[in-house]
Formats: structure tokens, C-alpha cells, sequence
């Protein structure tokens, strides 16, 4: 959860995790009086409907006994009520242009990452990028088919993968380039 910082959306996924009556973490961090005003003290929430839960990050610090990082959720456009809630409580949001975006970025290097001309190197793109198989060869389309949602909703798992991406990319222009359409990229021959 670190990658989630002021300013950040977040949606909710678990709001037993809310601390409804902590009012001494506001004045630990120094709370804008705007926040403690619309702090929404004793009040709990059910799990909002999917068009509703978006939340923005205000503020965030640890909690004193060491119960992790605690976010103040809301909406800082508006004045409506704001939430303290655990770490595990939330989760980036990810908007569906993302999804797509991430979807034709996985695509493309699922297909590039088949152009490699090493087959140590494109094993390595099997077992630590895209399973074989979870992705339907050469669609490169923005559309969700096969696996490839577990490859992008994620954040942390999609930056692993482009990490993976990268070094097999990198060994490959070492070892043996990219092979396509019966041609060798100039650096391998």
C-alpha cells in the first residue's frame, strides 16, 4: 500500500476498517480544521455502490499504537463527510480508460516479447511475464479477453511486469535480438 499518497483516488473494499471515534490522530498530524469538521465520528458505512466509491486521499500518517497507515478519505471538492480508514481497507482506483490502457500495453509487449530470437530469454518472458497461453496471440486490441485482467489491475503486479518486459528486452538485445516477419534486428547479427 505505499504507492497510495495525498492526492491519490482509492476505493473502499473493506469498511470494517474504519476508525470512527480516533479523533487523536487528527490532531497528531494537524488535520486541516476543515477535515475535522466534516470527520464523520461514530458513523460507520456499508460498502458503497462501484459509482460512489471513489474516494480521494487527504491526509495519511501511521496510527500511534503502530496499527499501520491510516488514509482521511473524501472528497475534497465538495463538503461531505470524511473517513479514517486502515491501510487494508483500501485499494487504488483504477479507472477503466487505465484498464484499457494497460490492457493494449500488455498486448504489445506479449507480442513483442514472441519476437525474441533467445529462447532462454523468452522462457524467462513465460515464466516470470505472461503465462503462455493467456493471451490470444496478435490481438492487440484494447479489449479484456483470456487473462489478461489479472495482468493490469494491479498496479504493483502491472510495474513488475513492465519491469519483466524490460529485462527481457534488454537480454535480448544481448543474446540473440528480435526475429520478425524473417527479419533479425541489426543488433544480433
Amino acid at each position: 500500500m505505499n504507492n497510495i499518497e495525498v492526492g491519490s483516488l482509492v476505493k473502499i473494499v473493506n469498511p470494517g476498517e474504519m476508525y470512527t471515534t480516533y479523533t487523536q490522530w487528527f490532531k497528531k498530524y494537524d488535520i486541516k480544521f476543515e477535515y475535522v469538521a466534516r470527520y464523520a465520528y461514530d458513523r460507520s458505512m456499508s460498502l458503497p455502490e462501484e459509482k460512489d466509491n471513489v474516494w480521494e486521499v487527504l491526509a495519511k500518517g501511521e496510527h500511534e499504537y503502530g496499527s499501520g497507515m491510516l488514509y482521511l478519505i473524501g472528497h475534497s471538492s465538495y463538503y461531505g463527510p470524511v473517513y479514517l480508514i486502515n491501510e487494508s481497507g483500501i485499494e487504488p482506483y483504477v479507472t477503466k480508460e487505465e484498464i484499457k490502457t494497460r490492457i493494449k500495453a500488455v498486448k504489445a509487449m506479449e507480442y513483442l516479447a514472441r519476437q525474441i530470437n533467445d529462447e532462454d530469454v523468452f522462457y524467462e518472458w513465460l515464466s516470470l511475464g505472461v503465462a503462455d497461453g493467456d493471451i490470444d496471440f496478435g490481438d492487440l486490441s484494447e479489449e479484456s479477453n483470456g487473462d489478461v485482467e489479472f495482468y493490469v489491475e494491479d498496479d504493483e503486479r502491472f510495474a513488475e511486469l513492465m519491469d519483466v518486459f524490460l529485462k527481457c528486452m534488454t537480454n535480448a538485445r544481448k543474446s540473440g535480438g528480435l526475429y520478425c516477419g524473417k527479419v533479425l534486428s541489426k543488433e544480433a547479427k
